[in-house]
């Protein structure tokens, strides 16, 4: 049996072993890299699935080690904040868009990966972190102002868009940890006044069961109350609260 120079037998590597025998890439070695070069190497790794499996699994290696990890952290927040490179790959995605192979080719890709439960999963609880931890609205509206401007003159200390931990968690007005009281601004129309929204009843059910207190206002209560106004609600409301555990 002959071998051509360079190749082996035995290699401890079967894939690199595999790619020695079959001459994919190595007949390009010491060639110029030019453009045709360039293809033609492009070429031959997309025909071989071995062997795009294995660079794959190199790039993969190499890009998650931690010194190339913090270079390229540091390349890409330059290179992204460059105001003429934005507008160059703005540029560039527009011209992509229009090819309709290349938008196809993303839209399957991504119908691919949303279709893949694990990625769904890790998906879902990424978004469920980012609720938690995002504020909204960004901007208190002008009644939750108002309650927290009387809280002040009331020297109770609050806190507001606590997230809530319960089964349709979600991001509380105010809250008061004293009083384990939860105080819910609603608006008139968004919350649909007088009839109110199915979730918030589901929300404050399930405060009520984890212990809470909970005192929701309508938006046109709000609009007429006064800070006495307020420490009587809150009264009612801790009073109930303690007449229902009770019974």
């Amino acid at each position: 049996m002959t071998f051509k120079k360079g190749n082996k037998f035995w290699d401890n590597d079967k894939n690199k072993s595999t790619q020695f025998k079959k001459g994919h890439i190595s007949k390009f070695k010491g060639i110029p890299r030019t453009d045709e070069v360039k293809d033609k190497i492009r070429q031959t790794i997309m025909k071989n699935k071995d062997l795009r499996e294995q660079m794959s699994k190199r790039m993969k290696n190499y890009r998650n080690s931690d010194g190339v990890k913090e270079k390229s952290s540091e390349w890409s927040k330059r290179y992204h904040n460059n105001p003429e490179v934005k507008d160059k790959y703005s540029k560039m995605m527009k011209e992509q868009n229009k090819n309709p192979i290349i938008a196809k080719r993303r839209i399957d890709g991504l119908k691919k990966w949303h279709n893949n439960p694990e990625n769904k999963k890790k998906l879902s609880e990424r978004m469920k972190e980012m609720r938690r931890t995002q504020v909204l609205p960004i901007k208190d509206t002008t009644i939750e102002v108002k309650i927290q401007d009387f809280l002040k003159q009331l020297g109770i200390e609050y806190f507001t868009h606590q997230y809530m931990k319960i089964e349709h968690g979600y991001q509380c007005d105010i809250l008061i940890p004293s009083m384990n009281l939860v105080i819910e601004c609603d608006g008139d129309y968004w919350h649909k006044y007088p009839v109110g929204r199915e979730i918030d009843r589901v929300r404050t059910s399930e405060l009520l069961d984890g212990g809470f207190k909970v005192l929701r206002l309508w938006e046109h209560e709000i609009r007429v109350m006064d800070v006495d106004d307020l420490k009587e609600r809150i009264f009612q409301q801790t009073t109930q609260h303690h007449n229902r555990r009770n019974k």
